[in-house]
Protein backbone atom coordinates (compact mmCIF):
# COMPACT_ATOMS: atom_id res chain seq x y z
CA UNK A 1 0.00 0.00 0.00
CA UNK A 2 1.27 3.43 -0.93
CA UNK A 3 1.30 5.72 2.10
CA UNK A 4 0.90 9.49 2.25
CA UNK A 5 4.23 9.92 4.07
CA UNK A 6 6.00 8.37 1.06
CA UNK A 7 4.49 11.02 -1.23
CA UNK A 8 5.33 13.73 1.27
CA UNK A 9 8.94 12.51 1.25
CA UNK A 10 9.41 12.61 -2.51
CA UNK A 11 7.69 15.96 -2.94
CA UNK A 12 9.54 17.65 -0.10
CA UNK A 13 11.87 19.58 -2.44
CA UNK A 14 9.25 20.52 -5.03
CA UNK A 15 9.41 24.08 -6.35
CA UNK A 16 5.64 24.73 -6.10
CA UNK A 17 2.29 22.92 -5.93
CA UNK A 18 2.27 22.19 -9.69
CA UNK A 19 5.75 20.68 -9.49
CA UNK A 20 4.70 18.71 -6.40
CA UNK A 21 1.65 17.29 -8.18
CA UNK A 22 3.73 16.25 -11.20
CA UNK A 23 6.31 14.52 -9.03
CA UNK A 24 3.58 12.75 -7.05
CA UNK A 25 1.73 11.64 -10.21
CA UNK A 26 4.92 10.21 -11.72
CA UNK A 27 5.73 8.36 -8.52
CA UNK A 28 2.19 6.95 -8.18
CA UNK A 29 2.24 5.75 -11.79
CA UNK A 30 5.62 4.07 -11.34
CA UNK A 31 4.43 2.46 -8.09
CA UNK A 32 1.20 1.24 -9.70
CA UNK A 33 3.04 -0.19 -12.71
CA UNK A 34 5.34 -2.14 -10.40
CA UNK A 35 2.39 -3.49 -8.36
CA UNK A 36 0.46 -4.56 -11.47
CA UNK A 37 3.53 -6.13 -13.05
CA UNK A 38 4.28 -8.04 -9.85
CA UNK A 39 0.70 -9.32 -9.65
CA UNK A 40 0.96 -10.49 -13.24
CA UNK A 41 4.31 -12.16 -12.59
CA UNK A 42 2.94 -14.07 -9.59
CA UNK A 43 -0.25 -15.31 -11.29
CA UNK A 44 1.42 -18.67 -11.86
CA UNK A 45 3.21 -19.75 -8.73
CA UNK A 46 6.78 -20.91 -9.29
CA UNK A 47 7.58 -23.52 -6.66
CA UNK A 48 11.33 -23.06 -7.04
CA UNK A 49 11.03 -19.32 -6.34
CA UNK A 50 8.67 -19.94 -3.42
CA UNK A 51 11.18 -22.38 -1.93
CA UNK A 52 14.04 -19.91 -2.39
CA UNK A 53 12.01 -17.08 -0.82
CA UNK A 54 11.05 -19.24 2.15
CA UNK A 55 14.65 -20.38 2.61
CA UNK A 56 15.89 -16.78 2.47
CA UNK A 57 13.20 -15.70 4.95
CA UNK A 58 14.21 -18.52 7.31
CA UNK A 59 17.90 -17.56 7.05
CA UNK A 60 17.12 -13.90 7.77
CA UNK A 61 15.20 -14.82 10.92
CA UNK A 62 17.92 -17.20 12.08
CA UNK A 63 20.68 -14.68 11.42
CA UNK A 64 18.79 -11.93 13.23
CA UNK A 65 18.08 -14.16 16.24
CA UNK A 66 21.68 -15.38 16.41
CA UNK A 67 22.97 -11.79 16.33
CA UNK A 68 20.63 -10.85 19.20
CA UNK A 69 21.78 -13.81 21.28
CA UNK A 70 25.44 -13.00 20.67
CA UNK A 71 24.98 -9.31 21.52
CA UNK A 72 22.92 -9.96 24.66
CA UNK A 73 24.42 -13.09 26.15
CA UNK A 74 27.84 -13.96 24.78
CA UNK A 75 30.97 -12.85 26.62
CA UNK A 76 33.04 -10.95 24.04
CA UNK A 77 36.04 -10.28 26.27
CA UNK A 78 39.18 -11.94 24.87
CA UNK A 79 41.96 -12.35 27.43
CA UNK A 80 45.61 -11.62 26.51
CA UNK A 81 46.54 -15.19 27.48
CA UNK A 82 44.05 -16.56 24.90
CA UNK A 83 45.55 -14.36 22.19
CA UNK A 84 49.11 -15.37 23.05
CA UNK A 85 48.21 -19.09 23.19
CA UNK A 86 46.58 -18.95 19.76
CA UNK A 87 49.55 -17.02 18.37
CA UNK A 88 52.06 -19.57 19.69
CA UNK A 89 50.01 -22.56 18.53
CA UNK A 90 49.44 -21.25 15.00
CA UNK A 91 52.76 -19.79 13.97
CA UNK A 92 52.33 -20.80 10.32
CA UNK A 93 49.33 -18.47 10.06
CA UNK A 94 51.38 -15.45 11.01
CA UNK A 95 54.14 -15.09 8.44
CA UNK A 96 54.63 -11.75 6.72
CA UNK A 97 54.09 -11.31 3.00
CA UNK A 98 55.69 -7.86 3.07
CA UNK A 99 58.15 -6.11 5.42
CA UNK A 100 56.78 -4.03 8.28
CA UNK A 101 58.63 -1.51 10.40
CA UNK A 102 58.50 1.02 13.20
CA UNK A 103 60.46 4.25 13.31
CA UNK A 104 60.32 7.89 12.33
CA UNK A 105 60.60 9.73 9.03
CA UNK A 106 61.75 13.30 8.60
CA UNK A 107 61.80 15.21 5.29
CA UNK A 108 63.72 18.48 4.99
CA UNK A 109 64.66 20.78 2.09
CA UNK A 110 68.12 20.22 0.65
CA UNK A 111 70.65 22.54 2.30
CA UNK A 112 68.88 22.55 5.67
CA UNK A 113 71.49 23.19 8.42
CA UNK A 114 72.73 20.71 11.02
CA UNK A 115 71.84 17.53 9.11
CA UNK A 116 74.75 15.61 10.76
CA UNK A 117 73.36 16.56 14.17
CA UNK A 118 69.87 15.44 13.07
CA UNK A 119 71.25 12.06 11.97
CA UNK A 120 72.78 11.54 15.44
CA UNK A 121 69.54 12.50 17.16
CA UNK A 122 67.48 10.19 14.98
CA UNK A 123 69.80 7.30 15.81
CA UNK A 124 68.56 7.65 19.43
CA UNK A 125 64.96 8.76 18.90
CA UNK A 126 63.65 8.05 22.39
CA UNK A 127 66.50 9.95 24.05
CA UNK A 128 66.49 12.85 21.58
CA UNK A 129 62.80 13.14 20.74
CA UNK A 130 62.58 16.71 22.05
CA UNK A 131 65.46 17.87 19.82
CA UNK A 132 64.05 15.97 16.83
CA UNK A 133 60.62 17.53 17.21
CA UNK A 134 62.03 21.04 17.60
CA UNK A 135 64.10 20.51 14.47
CA UNK A 136 61.06 19.12 12.61
CA UNK A 137 58.94 22.09 13.67
CA UNK A 138 61.61 24.51 12.42
CA UNK A 139 62.68 22.91 9.14
CA UNK A 140 60.72 19.81 8.14
CA UNK A 141 58.30 19.61 5.23
CA UNK A 142 57.27 16.16 6.41
CA UNK A 143 57.48 14.34 9.74
CA UNK A 144 55.97 11.14 11.08
CA UNK A 145 56.72 9.37 14.34
CA UNK A 146 55.57 5.73 14.36
CA UNK A 147 57.84 4.10 16.91
CA UNK A 148 54.81 2.56 18.65
CA UNK A 149 52.91 1.31 15.61
CA UNK A 150 53.77 -0.90 12.65
CA UNK A 151 53.72 0.36 9.06
CA UNK A 152 54.05 -1.78 5.95
CA UNK A 153 56.98 -1.07 3.68
CA UNK A 154 54.52 0.02 0.96
CA UNK A 155 53.01 2.63 3.30
CA UNK A 156 56.43 4.08 4.08
CA UNK A 157 57.86 4.23 0.54
CA UNK A 158 54.88 6.28 -0.56
CA UNK A 159 56.79 9.13 1.13
CA UNK A 160 60.32 8.25 0.01
CA UNK A 161 61.76 8.41 -3.56
CA UNK A 162 62.83 4.74 -3.64
CA UNK A 163 61.55 1.78 -5.58
CA UNK A 164 60.18 -1.14 -3.58
CA UNK A 165 63.24 -3.24 -4.48
CA UNK A 166 65.66 -0.49 -3.44
CA UNK A 167 63.77 0.07 -0.19
CA UNK A 168 63.72 -3.62 0.77
CA UNK A 169 67.46 -3.88 0.08
CA UNK A 170 68.18 -0.83 2.26
CA UNK A 171 65.85 -2.10 4.96
CA UNK A 172 67.75 -5.39 5.11
CA UNK A 173 71.09 -3.71 5.84
CA UNK A 174 70.55 -0.25 7.32
CA UNK A 175 68.96 1.07 10.46
CA UNK A 176 68.98 4.62 9.10
CA UNK A 177 68.02 5.17 5.48
CA UNK A 178 68.77 8.49 3.81
CA UNK A 179 67.99 9.50 0.24
CA UNK A 180 67.68 12.81 -1.59
CA UNK A 181 66.00 14.06 -4.74
CA UNK A 182 66.44 17.45 -6.41
CA UNK A 183 64.55 19.28 -3.70
CA UNK A 184 64.51 17.34 -0.43
CA UNK A 185 66.35 14.93 1.85
CA UNK A 186 64.48 12.02 3.39
CA UNK A 187 65.80 10.43 6.58
CA UNK A 188 64.13 7.30 7.93
CA UNK A 189 65.23 5.86 11.26
CA UNK A 190 64.08 2.23 11.65
CA UNK A 191 63.59 1.28 15.30
CA UNK A 192 62.12 -2.17 14.59
CA UNK A 193 61.67 -4.25 11.45
CA UNK A 194 60.30 -7.62 10.36
CA UNK A 195 61.06 -8.78 6.84
CA UNK A 196 58.81 -10.79 4.52
CA UNK A 197 58.79 -14.44 5.59
CA UNK A 198 59.36 -13.63 9.27
CA UNK A 199 56.74 -14.14 11.95
CA UNK A 200 54.28 -11.29 12.43
CA UNK A 201 54.76 -9.55 15.82
CA UNK A 202 52.09 -10.41 18.34
CA UNK A 203 50.84 -6.83 18.73
CA UNK A 204 50.46 -6.54 14.93
CA UNK A 205 48.60 -9.86 14.73
CA UNK A 206 46.39 -9.19 17.77
CA UNK A 207 43.35 -7.64 15.97
CA UNK A 208 43.18 -10.55 13.51
CA UNK A 209 43.55 -13.11 16.31
CA UNK A 210 40.76 -11.45 18.30
CA UNK A 211 38.45 -11.71 15.29
CA UNK A 212 39.30 -15.40 14.81
CA UNK A 213 38.74 -16.19 18.49
CA UNK A 214 35.46 -14.28 18.58
CA UNK A 215 34.21 -16.15 15.50
CA UNK A 216 35.16 -19.48 17.09
CA UNK A 217 33.47 -18.49 20.34
CA UNK A 218 30.37 -17.32 18.49
CA UNK A 219 30.12 -20.63 16.61
CA UNK A 220 30.46 -22.62 19.83
CA UNK A 221 28.00 -20.32 21.62
CA UNK A 222 25.28 -20.70 18.95
CA UNK A 223 25.85 -24.46 18.87
CA UNK A 224 25.39 -24.58 22.66
CA UNK A 225 22.22 -22.46 22.45
CA UNK A 226 20.73 -24.80 19.86
CA UNK A 227 21.65 -27.84 21.94
CA UNK A 228 20.10 -26.33 25.07
CA UNK A 229 16.91 -25.48 23.18
CA UNK A 230 16.69 -29.01 21.80
CA UNK A 231 17.16 -30.54 25.26
CA UNK A 232 14.47 -28.26 26.68
CA UNK A 233 12.02 -29.20 23.91
CA UNK A 234 12.85 -32.89 24.31
CA UNK A 235 12.24 -32.73 28.06
CA UNK A 236 8.86 -31.04 27.56
CA UNK A 237 7.92 -33.67 24.99
CA UNK A 238 8.80 -36.48 27.40
CA UNK A 239 6.79 -34.85 30.21
CA UNK A 240 3.73 -34.53 27.97
CA UNK A 241 3.97 -38.18 26.98
CA UNK A 242 3.83 -39.34 30.62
Amino acid sequence: MLMQYQLDDITRNAVDSVDSAQIADAYIRHWAEDVLFYEKATTDKNQQIETMVEQYRRELYLHNYEEKLVQQRMNKEIQPAEIEAFYEANGDLFLLDVPILQGLLLVVPNGTPDIPKLRRWMAKPMDEIENIEKYAYTYATGYELFTDKWRTGDEVIMHIPLTQQEFVKQLSHNKQIEVSDTAQTYILEVTAVRMAGEKIPLDYAEPAIKNILLKERETAFIRAQKSALYKEADMLFRIKRK
